[in-house]
């Protein structure tokens, strides 16, 4: 009997470290694929470092038109 025990929480164990390592490979492929998929136009990327200056120096009033309008 432990001889069984022993063989099921080592099948249990290479279960998690494989669903684990797919579980990474999955997230990196849907992370690579997000990235290549959704990139912002250099219009959008400028609007954003000028909201981030408004943010900055506290212009609350301008930095919420550019952020409006991205």
């Amino acid at each position: 009997m432990a001889d069984y025990e022993a063989t099921a929480f080592n099948l249990v164990e290479n279960l998690k470290v494989r669903q684990l390592r797919e579980l990474e490979e999955m997230r990196k492929i849907v992370t690579e694929k997000f990235y290549n998929d959704h990139r912002w136009n250099k219009q959008i990327i400028e609007l954003r470092k000028q909201e981030r200056i408004y943010f900055s120096i506290k212009d609350y009033v301008n930095a919420e038109k550019v952020k409006l309008i991205c």
